[in-house]
């Protein structure tokens, strides 16, 4: 189980939640990129899920929650409510400048550690 999730205010809203291991969330599946792809699943257990926060909701932090472990992180200050998860995910091909890239390198270590 992983799940993105955006928050606004005090609540964190669902993005993407990957729960069946079909290839949806693969590296270089369509997800990350194609944005002409609609909405898909119910949150439910045992189901992806891909909500509109994931593609249009510009951030400022994110949680990242994988086998119940939990890691919040700020984007840093000039960055923030920019950029849509989708355009991070898919930072080659979006405007994301290079160095916050490079500064979020260790996050998924972060994690597990």
């Amino acid at each position: 189980f992983a799940a993105l999730r955006w928050r606004d205010v005090d609540t964190w809203q669902l993005a993407a939640q990957a729960e069946d291991d079909d290839g949806t969330f693969d590296y270089d599946a369509p997800v990350w990129s194609d944005t002409s792809l609609p909405p898909f699943g119910t949150s439910s257990p045992g189901e992806n899920t891909v909500t509109e926060v994931f593609r249009q909701a510009k951030v400022k932090r994110v949680k990242l929650v994988a086998d119940y472990a939990e890691l919040v992180f700020e984007l840093p200050w000039q960055l923030q409510s920019r950029f849509s998860l989708q355009e991070l995910t898919d930072a080659s091909k979006t405007s994301v400048p290079p160095e916050f890239l490079s500064s979020i390198d260790g996050v998924a270590e972060g994690l597990i550690s």
